[in-house]
């Protein structure tokens, strides 16, 4: 996997996320993530990356002999993520993430991915600082359910600028993945990529 291109030129990350959301997702932070904390299955020493996490709605669910980190573009967003010895807050964009190829062994995005300036992007992005043998766990909305298909237009309405990708979207955006679980449940979207380790040929290379 290569690294992403030095020509991508991000722009200004919805203003929505600085002032509006982080104050709705505290609404939500007592729902524990139950369908979601089962698709992961942690270990004690795992390396876990959230991806546009940024008020640890989600992180706040997992035990502390993980380290956990949350990257997100809004700093209002990761002000409002409450203090945790084994979590770490990283200001930056999913199409450049600041970490070495093959750091983590989860890579979550819950309900962001719609967000990303770029998806696939961001998506080859995560897969490159994912382990070989990790797994890259993402949550969207259903958009092919008949109620989640209005979803796109409300977040219009709002002004935000939203793109949602379907399950066979994010498939084709990383060819080399394999398909772990996938999932629909409740208008939410499940797929868990597992990425490979190298054949032996590819060692040696």
């Amino acid at each position: 996997m290569t690294q992403t291109p030095t020509n991508f030129k991000p722009g200004r990350h919805d203003p929505h996320f600085d002032f509006l959301v982080p104050w709705v997702y505290r609404l939500f932070h007592a729902r524990r993530p139950r369908d979601l904390l089962h698709l992961v299955q942690v270990a004690p020493g795992m390396r876990i990356l959230d991806v546009g996490g940024g008020t640890g709605r989600i992180a706040q669910h997992f035990p502390r002999h993980v380290t956990y980190v949350i990257v997100d573009p809004s700093r209002n967003m990761l002000r409002a993520a409450p203090r945790q010895a084994h979590w770490y807050r990283v200001q930056g964009r999913a199409e450049t993430l600041p970490f070495a190829e093959g750091t983590f062994h989860r890579v979550l995005v819950v309900d962001a991915l719609h967000h990303f300036q770029h998806q696939e992007l961001g998506l080859r992005e995560m897969w490159r600082v994912l382990a070989p043998g990790g797994w890259l766990v993402i949550e969207e909305p259903d958009v092919t359910h008949p109620l989640g298909r209005w979803l796109p237009l409300f977040e219009r309405l709002l002004l935000m600028r939203s793109r949602f990708l379907t399950a066979e979207e994010m498939r084709r955006a990383l060819p080399q993945a394999r398909v772990y679980h996938q999932a629909r449940k409740d208008l939410r979207l499940w797929l868990v990529l597992e990425k490979p380790h190298p054949s032996p040929t590819e060692r040696r290379a």
